[in-house]
């Protein structure tokens, strides 16, 4: 299932969307990393937006993000990874409350 972004072009860097129908959590869109993010089984997985700003929410195309691997990566991926971990969790957290 195809999903298109609404993302305005002032946007901080990600933008909360929609619900995943595959984690039945929030998706979060890093225009830094060109990626969308979920967490699921209490682990963040990415996919990968398309050019028309998409991203596919069907199962097989969520990938786990291998947080060890990308400590071989330039700082500013890891800083963006990090923060997205952190800001889907937080709204996991608010929406339990």
């Amino acid at each position: 299932m195809l999903l298109t972004s609404k993302l305005p072009h002032s946007c901080n860097h990600h933008q909360i969307m929609n619900i995943s129908r595959v984690s039945n959590n929030p998706i979060l869109i890093s225009e830094v990393l060109g990626a969308a993010f979920t967490i699921m089984d209490d682990w963040l997985f990415m996919t990968p937006m398309f050019t028309d700003d998409s991203y596919d929410d069907d199962e097989d195309t969520w990938i786990e993000v291998d947080f060890m691997s990308a400590l071989g990566e330039e700082e500013y991926i890891q800083k963006e990874l990090d923060r997205v971990d952190d800001v889907l969790r937080n709204e996991i957290k608010l929406q339990t409350i």
